[in-house]
């Protein structure tokens, strides 16, 4: 029955490292989909196990990087079970099943496209969250995060503090997008400092 007691254990270990809740739910969605296909204990999966579970996540058409997710997530439930309680314990999920991924070069988008991209965003708030993301690289999270006291106008600059792994990272404001969240911000009531910032 799901979840198995380790995989309850595991969990907890994972909160206590302070991982976000995100990332403690795709360990759970891929360990999940893992036992519920192999249909067998954590104590009883072979190395074979493994490898018939690569087997039909390629048959469901998931790419490399995927089933890499999934088997990081199984050897990492592995070594915590290893280190914590098992010393003798051998980790199914051997360094050399995980995929070759394709390290294809970023697209480049054309001016004129962008240009008529640009074009289409209207509303001062779109413009401002769309020059945020293309611009200084930050995710919708990233963005939906932020609050008025992060952005420093003078500087041209914003502190990202619900960035990924819950780092703060700072980053810097092109022209365009300085404009459009000043645009933004002017057609906008006055708001305290701790409100979000769009």
């Amino acid at each position: 029955m799901w979840p198995d007691t380790e995989v309850i254990v595991f969990r907890r270990y994972l909160k206590r490292r302070n991982l976000s809740p995100h990332t403690v739910r795709c360990y759970e969605h891929h360990l999940k989909l893992f036992f519920t296909l192999i249909s067998k204990s954590i104590l009883e999966v072979t190395a074979q196990d493994v490898l018939r579970f690569i087997e039909q996540l390629q048959g469901r058409g998931l790419k490399a990087k995927t089933i890499n997710c999934y088997l990081n997530s199984l050897r990492q439930l592995y070594e915590f079970w290893r280190q914590e309680r098992d010393t003798e314990l051998v980790n199914p999920v051997h360094p050399k099943y995980f995929l070759k991924q394709e390290q294809p070069l970023p697209s480049v988008i054309a001016p004129e496209a962008l240009e008529l991209l640009l074009s289409l965003v209207k509303q001062p708030r779109d413009r401002a969250i769309f020059l945020l993301m293309l611009r200084s690289g930050l995710r919708v999270q990233e963005v939906a995060g932020l609050q008025r006291q992060d952005c420093d106008m003078l500087r041209r600059r914003l502190i990202v503090r619900q960035a990924k792994n819950r780092r703060e990272r700072v980053v810097y404001l092109s022209q365009d997008t300085l404009e459009a969240l000043q645009a933004y911000l002017s057609q906008r009531p006055t708001t305290e400092a701790d409100q979000p910032l769009l």
